[in-house]
């Protein structure tokens, strides 16, 4: 193993020793941001006011929640639930709406029930859309699409596909991607889509980047020629896990 592999490894282990510590943290600023949030609108006589302030105590349990399924993932704990995956997409999409302002989203195929962690899962998905909203920032064509095929066989797995119309990743570095501190971000950590990775493994599925041919083919088959980067998610559903 080369030297600089080395420091990766040691560098992922000083995480892994520090996230504990961090987690607690993160709660303590959680829970005074919660308080403040909940005196606010006791106190507020503004209608509008008072639903910022409820947005705020929302989003605070929304971020426990996923904190607490990061510290669950962390220790080999995580648990799973049913529920509709349009939930965890529309819900990724409201909370990056600024970031995703003037982007064409379409969502299709999405109402369908899997089994999996709910925060951790939505996490995935709000990576990679706000991955693609960076992509499409010096673009003309600003486009987002996520669709869902159903692959039916024993294991019934579903794809779920996330494209946009950015200028598509370099051949020279679509290996490196996955790997933990790989950017090409100015302020950009190296960790995102390797923690995707990591969940979507965790959770008995996968993440690709498709290739170029494999791109030719889902252009061709949805008709979606504007789309320079596609990924697929790939995640299993039970058993009477249909579509609403």
């Amino acid at each position: 193993m080369r030297k600089s592999e080395l420091e990766r490894v040691q560098l992922l282990a000083d995480v892994g020793l520090l996230t504990p510590s961090i987690i607690h943290d993160i709660r303590s600023y959680l829970t005074a941001i919660k308080g403040n949030a909940q005196i606010g609108e006791k106190l507020s006589n503004d209608p509008n006011s008072s639903g910022r302030f409820r947005k705020i105590v929302e989003l605070v349990d929304r971020a426990t929640d996923m904190i607490e399924s990061f510290r669950k993932f962390y220790k080999g704990e995580s648990e799973k639930e049913r529920f509709v995956l349009a939930d965890i997409l529309n819900f990724a999409v409201s909370l990056l709406r600024e970031k995703l302002a003037g982007i064409d989203i379409d969502i299709k195929g999405a109402d369908v029930f899997i089994d999996g962690n709910k925060s951790l899962l939505t996490q995935v998905f709000i990576n990679l859309l706000s991955n693609s909203a960076d992509a499409l920032l010096n673009s003309d064509k600003k486009i987002i699409r996520i669709w869902v095929e159903k692959i039916e066989n024993k294991k019934s797995k579903l794809r779920i596909f996330v494209g946009d119309s950015g200028s598509g990743i370099p051949p020279k570095i679509r290996k490196k991607i996955f790997k933990p501190f790989f950017t090409t971000k100015d302020k950009g950590t190296g960790l995102g889509l390797f923690i995707v990775k990591r969940i979507l493994e965790r959770s008995g599925g996968r993440i690709k980047l498709l290739d170029k041919i494999e791109m030719k083919k889902i252009q061709k088959k949805e008709n979606l020629n504007d789309l320079n980067t596609i990924f697929m998610v790939e995640l299993s559903y039970g058993k009477g896990a249909d579509s609403r």
